[in-house]
């Protein structure tokens, strides 16, 4: 069986009817995210942008008037697709459950797609037009380091994102749910 020339070839390899596939866990932006259901390519979520204040008044002195302000977020729905073709020998003939691969190979895709975005869209047609977390809080009010210091993940401190925390507004730690997204060689 060892020398294909004598007929080796004719007794196959052992092969697992398994793909065994190499990759890290993606999907962590829509596990986090707040899913809408949308009933058209647009939707709009009113929002509270200010509140009420409270005033401290004297006997007899009139109250001071404050007032709420609104606004509303846009929500504009993007298309992910994936393509791929297989013929229908491949499928019927393959050791492996070849349908069951390509579904989640689409899956992966889709799931690697939404974390890029979600994390570092810039705005632009590579991201779907979507703007990620990293530039909408790229500003100097939630940055981690500023400017002048080494923005390398060694060169992140403790004390430096224990300031960052502390530059969230109230209502972020009120939901009980702030949380920080690095790689695992960061957090490491």
């Amino acid at each position: 069986e060892g020398v294909n020339s004598q007929g080796g070839f004719l007794v196959p390899d052992e092969m697992a009817a398994e793909l065994v596939t190499l990759r890290e866990q993606y999907g962590v932006f829509r596990r986090n995210a707040k899913i809408y259901r949308m009933t058209s390519d647009t939707l709009r979520i009113p929002r509270k942008n200010t509140g009420l204040t409270a005033y401290w008044v004297g006997e007899a002195i009139a109250a001071t008037e404050s007032t709420m302000g609104f606004d509303n977020v846009q929500l504009v729905a993007k298309k992910l697709t994936a393509l791929t073709t297989v013929s229908n020998e491949l499928l019927e003939d393959s050791v492996i459950d070849l349908a069951s691969d390509v579904a989640n190979e689409i899956a992966y895709q889709f799931a690697f797609k939404e974390d890029d975005a979600g994390f570092n869209g810039d705005g632009t047609s590579t991201y779907g037009g979507v703007v990620g977390l990293a530039t909408a809080l790229s500003n100097a009010t939630y940055q981690v380091s500023d400017s002048g210091a080494s923005t390398s993940y060694a060169s992140i401190t403790a004390a430096q994102v224990s300031t960052a925390f502390a530059l969230l507004p109230a209502w972020a730690f009120n939901r009980n749910n702030v949380k920080i997204f690095c790689n695992k060689s960061t957090y490491h």
